[in-house]
């Protein structure tokens, strides 16, 4: 398991440590996660492509746990009607595409002002989700 890049656990109730996985996971897609938030010791390194869609999340990390995923290109959080917030992405300089479709957060956060100086971002806002399609175009 040691060269696994893309891990699809969708609808999976996963109990244990969850440091162990693989250091070159690219790719991790969990549609349906029930945890409330991603594990502790959840810290894939080189993940460019985070897919916990149609999940149970309400916090995708506790803040406590701050991480920043220095590769992750793609957040997928579309469908998440449990999600709180949205998470501090300001230091995820390699973010290109976010995903809120039918999200549960009602607000655009503060460091979304950080990627409209810097890529002149251009964020779609539909009732009670809101839209980012590309970010850095």
């Amino acid at each position: 398991m040691v060269n696994l890049r893309l891990l699809q656990i969708n609808n999976v109730n996963l109990e244990g440590e969850f440091k162990y996985l693989p250091v070159e996971l690219k790719w991790l897609q969990w549609k349906g996660c029930p945890m409330k938030t991603l594990p502790l010791d959840f810290c894939p390194r080189k993940v460019a492509v985070l897919d916990p869609s149609e999940s149970k999340i309400e916090h995708l990390w506790r803040s406590n746990n701050y991480k920043v995923l220095e590769n992750l290109k793609v957040l997928n959080l579309r469908g998440c009607y449990n999600l709180a917030a949205i998470p501090d992405l300001s230091g995820h300089q390699a973010l290109e595409k976010l995903d809120l479709e039918r999200c549960a957060a009602h607000f655009i956060p503060k460091f979304f002002n950080f990627f409209l100086a810097l890529f002149g971002l251009a964020i779609a806002i539909h009732l009670d989700l809101v839209v980012v399609s590309k970010i850095g175009g």
